[in-house]
C-alpha cells in the first residue's frame, strides 16, 4: 500500500424554492414552496455551523433563484470562506430547453454569481444532473474550469468530453440500423468531478410527492454505512482518489441528517493523508497534473480586462492558442505555466543571455501559495521553503506590538500556506514547471517593438536582432522599467519613484548562531518587522536555515540620475539604524557589503491593453507595487483572474 491521498469534499446544493420550481414538481403547493423557503434559511444556516464545527471549506451550488431568494444566507456562505459555483436559475432542465434559452439562463447566473462573489464562478453542477447536447459547448465559451454532473468514474477525475452520440434500439427498423456501439466525442480542457446518486443525500431522504425515486423516511443510518462503505473502499483499492459527496440544505438540515454528518466526517477523518477541500482545489490538483492533452478544447473566455478577441466568447473558436510572453521573471513565468495548464502554447522571450540566479528573500502568502499549489509546485516549492511560525510588528527598540500565528491562519484556509523563499528558488521552481509543460524558453532575445496585424487578431515581437515571433495573444512581462508599456503608450513612460529605498542583505546564519540573542530567529524561524520613525525592518530565514534576508526601508538619498540599484555603504546603513533594538545593531554588524535599492512603483492609470485586444501588459510592467505593501512582487492574482478564479 502506497502513500494516500485523498481529497475529499461537499458539494452543497441550495436548491431550495428553485427545487420545486423547475424539477420538485411542487410549484402550485404552498406547503412545498414553504419547505423550500426552509432550505433556504434555517438549513442554509445548520449546514454552515457544521461545517464551521470541523474546519470545513465547501463548495455550494447556488441557483440564481436562490442567490437572489435569499441573499443574505448566501452571503453567509461567501463570508465564510466558501467557494461559490453555478446551479442554473430555477433547476431547470437544460435537455427541455433550446440553446438560447441555455444561453440566457448561463449568462444570467454567470453575472449573478461574478457580481455576488467580485470573482466569475470557476465550476458548475447541471440541475438534477441533466445537460443538453449543446451544455459544454457552452461552459467552455464562459471558461468554466469543472463540472460536477456526469458519472464516467466514482472516485477519479476525468477530462469531460462532448459529442458522444449512441443509436437508440427502434423495433420499428431492421436490427442492424440500431446494432451500433457509442461513438466518443472530443475531450475538452474541463474536468469533470464525478457525481454519484449512491453519494447524494436527496433521493433517499427527501420527500417529494411527485418522485417514485424519493420517498424521504430512509433511515439515515442505512444512507450513513452506504457511503462509508464507498470510502472504505475506495480507501483500501486506491493511494489517491477523490471523495465528493452532494447535499441539499432541504435534506442534510434536518437534525437526522446533520448528526448523520457528523459521525461520516468523524469516521473519514480518521483515516491517513485525508485533505478538505473545495471542488475548484480538486480540479486545480487534477490540472497541475494533467495538462490537457493535444487537440483538446479549451475555455475562451479569459475574463481578464479586454483580453484578445481571439480569447473572448465574442468568437466561440474552441482551439488552443498560441501565447507569446515577454519576460522571464515571476510573473512571465506564472502566466506561462496558467497558460499552458489551460492546453495553450507559450513561448517566452528573456533578453538577458542566460537566466541567472539572482534577488534576495520573498514571502509567499495564502493567495499566492493557493495558486502556485494549483500549478503543481508545491513538493517541489517544500525543498526550498522556510516555513515561519509566525509574523511579529515591533516597535523600533524591539517590543512587540502584535503577532499573528502562521499555523492557526493556515489551518483556516485549507490548500493554503506562508513560506519564505529565496527569489532565485521561486524563479527555478516555475521555470522548470513551464519548460516541463512545454514552454518554449528564449534567452538574447531583446524586444523592441510589437506589431499588430492587420486583422488585429495576432501580435508579432520584434527583437532586437530583427527575429520575430508571433503569437494570437502577446503578454509583456518586462518589469517595472518596461520597454513594452512605452511602446503600448507611444510614449516614455517610467515609474514613479517613492522617495524611499531599500537595503537588502542576505546573512549567513552561521555566525548568527554563535550568538545568544540572534540564534533564536534561526532555531524558530518567524518573520519579525520593526517600526521606526522614517524606516523599518524586516527579516526572516531562508533556505531552511541556510540564509537570513534583511531588508531596511530608509529615505532615498540615491542622485535623481543614478541606477536604480548601487553599491551602498555598511557605516551609513548602521548609522541609520542606530539606537534601534541592539539586535537589529548586532545583525547589521555582521554584514560586510549592501547594496541600495530605489523604490518605484506604478499605478497602472492606463488600459494596459492594446485596443485590438490582441496584446497586454502584466505584473511590474503596468501596476508595480512595493516591498512594504506586504505582497511584495508575487502579484499572482492576476494570473489567478485569466484562469478565471
Amino acid at each position: 500500500m502506497g502513500k494516500k491521498r485523498v481529497l475529499v469534499s461537499y458539494g452543497v446544493d441550495i436548491d431550495a424554492v428553485a427545487g420545486w420550481l423547475g424539477s420538485y414538481g411542487g410549484e402550485d403547493s404552498t406547503n412545498d414552496i414553504s419547505r423550500g423557503l426552509w432550505a433556504g434559511t434555517i438549513g442554509v444556516r445548520r449546514l454552515l455551523k457544521l461545517f464551521e464545527k470541523y474546519n470545513i471549506k465547501a463548495t455550494w451550488f447556488i441557483p440564481g433563484h436562490s442567490l437572489e431568494t435569499f441573499p443574505e444566507e448566501c452571503a453567509m456562505v461567501r463570508d465564510a470562506g466558501h467557494e461559490i459555483g453555478l446551479h442554473g436559475y430555477s433547476h431547470e432542465n437544460p435537455s427541455d430547453m433550446t440553446v438560447e434559452q441555455q444561453r440566457d439562463v448561463l449568462d444570467k447566473t454567470y453575472r449573478l454569481l461574478t457580481d455576488f462573489c467580485g470573482k466569475p464562478p470557476r465550476g458548475t453542477v447541471a440541475p438534477w444532473w441533466e445537460t443538453s447536447a449543446e451544455g459544454t459547448d457552452l461552459l467552455l465559451s464562459y471558461g468554466i474550469e469543472y463540472d460536477h454532473s456526469m458519472a464516467h468514474h466514482d472516485c477519479q477525475m476525468y477530462w469531460l468530453r462532448t459529442g458522444d452520440t449512441w443509436t437508440k434500439i427502434d423495433y420499428t427498423k431492421k436490427a442492424k440500423d440500431w446494432m451500433k456501439p457509442l461513438v466518443k466525442g472530443e475531450e475538452t480542457g474541463i474536468v469533470e468531478i464525478p457525481g454519484s446518486w449512491y453519494i447524494d443525500d436527496l433521493p433517499p431522504m427527501m420527500f417529494i410527492k411527485n418522485a417514485a425515486n424519493s420517498h424521504g423516511w430512509t433511515n439515515p443510518r442505512d444512507v450513513e454505512d452506504i457511503w462509508k462503505d464507498h470510502f472504505d473502499y475506495f480507501y483500501r483499492e486506491y493511494d489517491e482518489f477523490i471523495f465528493p459527496m452532494t447535499i441539499h440544505p432541504d435534506v442534510s438540515g434536518r437534525p437526522h441528517v446533520l448528526l448523520m454528518h457528523e459521525r461520516i466526517i468523524e469516521h473519514i477523518n480518521k483515516h491517513e493523508g485525508v485533505e478538505w477541500v473545495t471542488f475548484e482545489q480538486m480540479a486545480d490538483d487534477f490540472k497541475s497534473k494533467n495538462p490537457a492533452p493535444a487537440g483538446t478544447l479549451v475555455q475562451t473566455n479569459f475574463r481578464v480586462h479586454s483580453w484578445a478577441k481571439c480569447l473572448s466568447s465574442q468568437t466561440h473558436e474552441l482551439r488552443a492558442h498560441k501565447i507569446v510572453i515577454v519576460g522571464a521573471g515571476l510573473g512571465g513565468l506564472g502566466a506561462a505555466v496558467a497558460c499552458l495548464l489551460a492546453g495553450h502554447t507559450v513561448t517566452v522571450l528573456e533578453a538577458a543571455p542566460e537566466i541567472a540566479e539572482v534577488g534576495a528573500g520573498i514571502q509567499v502568502l495564502p493567495n499566492s501559495s493557493r495558486v502556485l499549489t494549483s500549478w503543481g509546485l508545491s513538493e517541489r516549492l517544500a525543498k526550498f521553503a522556510t516555513w515561519p511560525r509566525q509574523c511579529n510588528f515591533r516597535r523600533w527598540k524591539g517590543e512587540i506590538i502584535s503577532s499573528m500565528d502562521f499555523h492557526e491562519s493556515q489551518s483556516q484556509w485549507p490548500g493554503t500556506w506562508y513560506g519564505d523563499f529565496h527569489r532565485a528558488s521561486l524563479h527555478k521552481c516555475l521555470m522548470e514547471r513551464a519548460v516541463e509543460l512545454g514552454c518554449i524558453l528564449q534567452c538574447n532575445s531583446k524586444v523592441v517593438d510589437v506589431v499588430v496585424s492587420a486583422d488585429e487578431t495576432t501580435a508579432t515581437a520584434v527583437m532586437e536582432d530583427g527575429r520575430r515571433e508571433e503569437g494570437d495573444l502577446l503578454v509583456g512581462a518586462d518589469g517595472v522599467f518596461s520597454r513594452l508599456s512605452e511602446i503600448l503608450l507611444g510614449r516614455e513612460n517610467p515609474p514613479k519613484k517613492t522617495g524611499d529605498l531599500a537595503y537588502r542583505l542576505l546573512l549567513s546564519t552561521e555566525e548568527m548562531l554563535k550568538d545568544p540573542d540572534l540564534k533564536g530567529f534561526v532555531e524558530e524561524p518567524q518573520v519579525n518587522y520593526w517600526l521606526g520613525p522614517d524606516a523599518h525592518a524586516v527579516n526572516y530565514v531562508l533556505r531552511g536555515g541556510e540564509l537570513f534576508n534583511m531588508v531596511l526601508l530608509v529615505p532615498d538619498d540615491i542622485p535623481d540620475d543614478g541606477a536604480a540599484t548601487v553599491a551602498g555603504n555598511v557605516e551609513e546603513m548602521c548609522a541609520a539604524f542606530k539606537g534601534w533594538d541592539p539586535r537589529i545593531e548586532k545583525l547589521l554588524k555582521l554584514c560586510k557589503s549592501v547594496y541600495k535599492w530605489r523604490l518605484c512603483y506604478r499605478l497602472g492609470e492606463h488600459d494596459w491593453t492594446h485596443p485590438s485586444g490582441s496584446w497586454t501588459l502584466l505584473g511590474d510592467a503596468v501596476h508595480a507595487t512595493l516591498p512594504y505593501l506586504y505582497h511584495r512582487r508575487l502579484k499572482l492574482k492576476e494570473v489567478d483572474d485569466a484562469r478565471g478564479k
